[in-house]
């Protein structure tokens, strides 16, 4: 994926988020499942990480359930529950590029 492709889903995603101002619940959401230190952030670099057709098929899922007035944390939700589920080896995949 080029960089011009990520950099737009970036700014898609934290323009989403503040626009909604539902930065926070990503915090309170992963506390809430035990997994501390994980906030909006994290979630920004997993999604980056996606192939561009992953990246896209997001996006177009978010864009429609904004469209339909429908609650768009409901569908980060999902997608954290999924990080969660590989949590450790996502993690330790993270702190070996930082």
């Amino acid at each position: 994926m080029t960089n011009l492709k990520k950099s737009n889903m970036k700014k898609y995603l934290i323009n989403l988020v503040e626009e909604k101002g539902i930065r926070d619940e990503f915090r309170k959401y992963a506390e809430s499942k035990s997994h501390f230190g994980f906030d909006f952030d994290i979630f920004l670099e997993f999604i980056l990480a996606q192939t561009t057709e992953v990246q896209e098929q997001m996006r177009y899922r978010l864009i429609m359930i904004d469209f339909k007035n429908g609650d768009v944390m409901h569908f980060f939700k999902f997608l954290m529950d999924v990080i969660f589920k590989n949590y450790t080896g996502f993690m330790s995949n993270l702190e070996k590029t930082a």
